[in-house]
Formats: C-alpha cells, sequence, structure tokens
C-alpha cells in the first residue's frame, strides 16, 4: 500500500482507513490506496467521454485509452512526488496528459484528491532539458513500477530519449 507516498500520514482504525493530507484534511483511503489501473478504470466509467477522447487522441481501443490514462496517472505520480525537479512524459503519455487536463474539474479534484496540490503542464522548448528530464522520469518509473510498457514509453532505450520525450516540454507540482 502506497498510502504514506501520497502526501501525509496514513492513519489506521477499527472504523476506517483514512490519510491526513499536508492541509490537515483528512480523506478516505480509498481514493488513494487503489492502484493506477483502478483509478483510471472508474475515471474512465465516471466520464465515459474522456474514454472517447483518449480513443481519437491516441488511435487506439478503448482498452489502450484506459492503460493510457493509467501511465498518465503513474506520471502524475511521479512527477508530484518528484524532489529533484520537474519530470517529462513520454510523448504518448503527453498527448492522453492533455486530453486529461481538458476535463478541468475532473483533472483539478483528482489532483487534489491524489497529491493534495495540482500538478501543472508547462511547455519547454528546450529539447536537450526535455530529453534529461525524461531520462530522470524513466529512472524513476523502473524504481517506482518496473520496466515501463514501450507502447507508451518509446523504446527507452538513452540514445532514443530525445524522440520519445514529449515535445511540449515538463510538468511541475505546487509546492
Amino acid at each position: 500500500m502506497r498510502v504514506t507516498r501520497l502526501r501525509g500520514l496514513a492513519l489506521q482504525s477499527a472504523k476506517a482507513a483514512c490519510v491526513r493530507r499536508r492541509d490537515n484534511t483528512i480523506m478516505s483511503e480509498r481514493f488513494i490506496a487503489a492502484s493506477p489501473n483502478e483509478l483510471a478504470a472508474n475515471m474512465l466509467e465516471s466520464a465515459p467521454l474522456l474514454r472517447t477522447k483518449l480513443v481519437r487522441a491516441l488511435f487506439c481501443s478503448s482498452v489502450d485509452a484506459e492503460r493510457a490514462l493509467a501511465e498518465v496517472i503513474k506520471f502524475l505520480t511521479l512527477a508530484a512526488e518528484s524532489t529533484s525537479g520537474p519530470l517529462t512524459p513520454s510523448a504518448r503519455v503527453d498527448v492522453a496528459w492533455h486530453e486529461f487536463i481538458l476535463f478541468t474539474k475532473t483533472y483539478i479534484n483528482f489532483c487534489d484528491q491524489q497529491f493534495g496540490k495540482l500538478v501543472h503542464h508547462e511547455p519547454s522548448s528546450n529539447h536537450e532539458l526535455n530529453s534529461n528530464q525524461y531520462a530522470a522520469t524513466l529512472q524513476r518509473y523502473r524504481e517506482q513500477y518496473g520496466d515501463p510498457p514501450s507502447d507508451f514509453w518509446g523504446g527507452c532505450q538513452a540514445v532514443s530519449t530525445m524522440q520519445n520525450s514529449a515535445f511540449c516540454g515538463n510538468c511541475e507540482s505546487d509546492s
């Protein structure tokens, strides 16, 4: 269970488990303890238009749209927890992230519930910086989730980071 890694202390009780966030509010563990795959499935069930937009933007199946949103959630988790600076997603994960951001209320509520802060998307034209941040993202991904799926993260070799990283840039979370 990753409860303590996402903003706050896990509080266990006989009645219910909950999390105390940095702003001292308490929320149910059921939102935080869900896996990225479960979060993606639940979100797409409650927002079917997001699934449709992901399918169209990524030219993929409905199942792959759900996998894409799970990869976005994993990336957002890495970005929100990053203490070493901004991270950059793969180009395909970035496209899916753009679709998610268009659902502004859903996106803001998700970030608030999961991280206690908003994860911003800041475009950058500095390809070298993006490439370095993408390499850092892949390293963090492997440490937390294992090998990233190549259909969403590219071949992941060091020489290919420039072509696999998002062209529009990095992200930052509120401190």
